[in-house]
């Protein structure tokens, strides 16, 4: 489908995506960087292999429930990455 056109990695549009935060980060000062992405596995997954950790929350010690994920109010789950590792 894509074997004519000039296409990027995800990784390599990460890459940029990151020297653009790197100019933010030294104006603005921060130390994570977070992002929502849909709940599917290959986000999730494509996130987690790049170095980005999923916000779990954790119910209850109470009730010994698993943790779930953290979802935003915009419906989507929040993925999360020190600023310095990047």
């Amino acid at each position: 489908m894509y074997k004519d056109q000039n296409v990027i990695t995800g990784e390599e549009l990460l890459g940029l995506a990151y020297e653009e935060i790197k100019h933010a980060w030294k104006a603005i000062v921060g130390t994570m960087l977070y992002l929502e992405a849909k709940n599917e596995p290959h986000l999730r997954d494509f996130y987690t292999a790049n170095g980005f950790s999923q916000l779990l929350l954790k119910k209850s010690d109470i009730d010994k429930q698993p943790t779930i994920p953290y979802v935003s109010v915009n419906g989507l789950h929040l993925y999360i990455k020190k600023l310095s590792d990047i």
